[in-house]
């Protein structure tokens, strides 16, 4: 079954994802990965979405591909990260933010993950190491956003501290 190569099934998920709509993005990439079997970012970004899904298994999968299609993929260890995260999996989630943060120094989500799951550990001080390494990282790339977000994240465990 073929595409036209003109279709942008990638631009149409990407916009589906900032629009929300996880179950349209993955329809949308599963017909780009019908269309290029070897598609990196198809792959990393239907792993994304499962994962926001829920999906965790099929997710790892989309995102276990990904790597294999290119084993120096920073994005698809940071989201494998997340996926991982999210299913209570801290050691390996810890592991694939760590091999981002190798493969690109300056790329600020990973610190920001290694600061969620040392916090959900109970490591308060690791985390908030993290955190304020992953505002640095995100002020010096001109990611306001970013910053703001784990500027926050950060206050959140500068209570938790206190509390503790």
């Amino acid at each position: 079954m073929g595409f036209p190569a003109s279709t942008n099934y990638l631009k149409t998920a990407e916009q589906n994802m900032l629009d929300g709509n996880y179950g349209t993005a993955i329809e949308n990439l599963t017909k780009e990965i019908a269309r290029d079997p070897e598609s990196l970012i198809a792959y990393r970004n239907r792993g994304v979405a499962k994962g926001i899904l829920g999906e965790y298994e099929a997710a790892m999968e989309d995102l276990d591909k990904a790597l294999r299609i290119d084993a120096k993929d920073v994005y698809a260890y940071f989201n494998r990260g997340n996926v991982k995260k999210d299913m209570g999996r801290y050691e390996e989630a810890m592991a694939d933010y760590d091999k981002a943060r190798q493969l690109d120094e300056k790329f600020a989500q990973p610190h920001f993950g290694l600061g969620e799951v040392k916090l959900k550990t109970g490591k308060a001080d690791e985390a908030f190491e993290h955190l304020i390494e992953a505002v640095h990282l995100a002020k010096n790339s001109n990611n306001r956003k970013f910053a703001d977000l784990a500027q926050e994240r950060i206050k959140q465990v500068l209570q938790y501290k206190k509390a503790s």
